[in-house]
């Protein structure tokens, strides 16, 4: 089956051609620099996925429908759009003001301070994430992602125009509860 792929990084899309080119599906795969807001497939597709907590960077209910919307827009009818994100009851069951961990990269070893809060009255994780690099350097990056709670999920999939709506736990099928470190939410074309 061809796969088209998309994501805003340029290296991951340098990275995903480079292991295309040395497969034997490599023909197959088209990847390219874009915005899921904004894009849609070339051709109607029978799958779409956004994985690891894509969704939800925009500051507005109305920004993030958008990116449903396109996703909506690239499946044929019957296909299936799947969005995996975080289980906001997990998050906030058990929620972690400060992690630290350390990670080998291709630039050696990093260490990783993530300082996290949530914005009740927004429902938003801010987070704060200081990578301590090999060579002596320090980045800093800002993130804040909306914590959307699952029936406002399903209730956004709805309005994108989505049937079907369902809620998983994890990618093996369980259904969603209080303790799923994932919410995978799936809904269908008409």
């Amino acid at each position: 089956h061809p796969v088209e792929g998309l994501d805003q990084a340029a290296h991951y899309i340098e990275r995903a051609r480079g292991r295309a080119r040395g497969s034997e599906v490599g023909g197959l795969v088209h990847v390219q620099v874009a915005d899921a807001f904004d894009a849609t497939a070339s051709a109607p597709c029978g799958l779409a996925y956004n994985w690891w907590s894509g969704f939800g960077y925009a500051d507005t209910d109305e920004r993030n429908l958008q990116m449903l919307e396109r996703a909506f827009e690239s499946l044929s009818p019957g296909g299936r759009y799947f969005v995996d994100t975080m289980n906001a009851p997990q998050v906030l069951r058990s929620f972690e003001g400060h992690r630290s961990s350390e990670r080998q990269t291709s630039r050696g070893r990093v260490r990783i301070e993530v300082e996290s809060k949530v914005e009740l009255a927004s429902g938003t994780l801010v987070k704060h994430w200081r990578l301590h690099h090999a060579d002596g350097s320090v980045e800093d990056i800002q993130s804040r992602v909306r914590l959307y709670a699952p029936h406002e999920l399903v209730s956004l999939f709805r309005r994108a125009g989505f049937e079907d709506v369902r809620l998983l736990g994890g990618v093996d099928g369980h259904v969603l509860d209080l303790d799923s470190p994932r919410c995978i939410v799936s809904g269908a074309r008409p």
